[in-house]
Parts: structure tokens; sequence; C-alpha cells
């Protein structure tokens, strides 16, 4: 949903209806959640043992997705930093780096 809207407002703009905006913040604190979790959640390394050292799941974060994650996730929106409606549509361009993050929760050879 948050990728697809994203998209149509980066070419239509935002609408200020409260639907759109309540889902829009849901969105985001689900997003934000992932980035915690990102930080706890053990992975499996090259021998396929998983890693439950939370320095190295914080490092492999770090260089792997969390720049990726933390651009999609700035709330700049709200925090009125936009000065006019195409910096608000550029901004929903970097919602468009959760793509990358939907391709990585669909591979299937993670299950």
């Amino acid at each position: 949903m948050s990728t697809i809207s994203a998209a149509y407002f980066a070419c239509f703009g935002f609408i200020d209806k409260l639907g759109f905006l309540i889902t829009d913040i849901a969105i985001e604190v689900c997003f934000f959640f992932d980035i915690v979790l990102n930080f706890l959640l053990q992975y499996k390394d090259d021998q396929h043992k998983p890693v439950r050292d939370l320095k190295r799941i914080a490092v492999r974060y770090l260089k792997k997705l969390f720049i990726v994650d933390f651009l999609a996730t700035i709330p700049l929106r709200y925090m009125n930093l936009l000065e006019d409606e195409n910096d608000e549509r550029l901004f929903f361009l970097f919602k468009l780096f959760r793509l990358y993050k939907l391709k990585e929760v669909m591979d299937t050879k993670n299950f």
C-alpha cells in the first residue's frame, strides 16, 4: 500500500483527507518498528548458522539496508521542511526505496 500510494503521490500530489493521513502515519510507524526489529533479529550467515550477536546483526544491517530503510521512513512531510508541492512530490520518490524491501520480503528462499 505505502509504495503504491507513494508513487501516486509523487505523480499527482498528496490527498489531504483524514483516512489517507491516518493510513500514512500507521504505515510509517510500521516501517519504523521494522527498522528497530532489524537491529534485533537474528540472521543466517554464509554457512547457514544463525547469528545472534547483536553487534554483528547491527553492523550487517547498517552496511546493507539501513540507509534505504531510513531514507524511506523520514517523515519530512510532517516536519514542515518541504517548501512547495514539487518538493513534496520529490520526497515521495524516497518512499520508492521500499520496493527493494518488498523484494527482500517476497524472496521465498528466506523461508
